[in-house]
């Protein structure tokens, strides 16, 4: 089964060499593929719905494709991704799943889905509230096609939040990822975890910039 991983960040994300340098030690190291995209696809599409585009561009190159925000990365490299069982797998935020790292199976269901979910665009505005909080983006719409959709909710699961961390995550210091949300970059909370990090792990290098506690 191969397993293929890929990221999307521009010169405008500083940080972007630091974690996909992070991330191509992790596939190197587990023999999986990466793949960077350094210019979203369809300048016709918002940055955040590019990256519907890019997982039909390249789920047919492999068994199982890995979306990595730019702001997510590998805190170790002993382990492998976890199984994927069914058509989607999510990680988790406080507010639900999470668009920032996700895999998806290159099934015709999978195929399907992501045309549909393009297809259906942005979410009106007065539906956004109890979703996203005002993110008008593919997550909010997402979410609103496993909430009204049971057809479409079975072919999903979840990540759990002690194996992909967030700002927002009970601490794991065993955790394999740790997605810092480039939006909650400057709370003090996002930095605490990441300085927890830095001092729990050996696999974690100093050069990512984070402020003090």
């Amino acid at each position: 089964m191969t397993t293929k991983l890929v990221m999307l960040y521009d010169a405008g994300v500083t940080f972007g060499p630091v974690t996909y340098a992070l991330n191509r030690a992790y596939a190197d190291a587990r023999g999986y593929q990466l793949v960077v995209y350094n210019q979203a696809p369809d300048q016709n599409l918002d940055i955040y719905w590019n990256r519907i585009r890019i997982m039909q561009q390249e789920v047919g190159t492999c068994d199982v494709l890995w979306w990595i925000d730019a702001d997510a990365f590998f805190l170790r490299n002993d382990l492998d991704l976890p199984v994927v069982t069914k058509d989607v797998a999510m990680s988790i935020d406080w507010n639900g799943v999470c668009c920032g790292v996700m895999a998806v199976r290159n099934t015709s269901w999978v195929q399907r889905f992501l045309d549909a979910w393009i297809l259906v665009g942005q979410v009106q505005t007065e539906k956004i509230e109890g979703f996203d909080n005002d993110q008008k983006r593919e997550q909010t719409a997402l979410k609103c096609l496993r909430y009204f959709f049971p057809a479409v909710a079975s072919h999903f699961e979840e990540i759990s939040d002690s194996i992909i961390q967030n700002p927002t995550a009970k601490f794991n210091p065993e955790a394999l990822m740790l997605h810092i949300w480039n939006g909650w970059a400057t709370t003090p909370r996002t930095h605490v975890t990441l300085n927890r990090f830095l001092a729990d792990k050996k696999y974690l290098p100093t050069t990512l910039e984070r402020r003090p506690d």
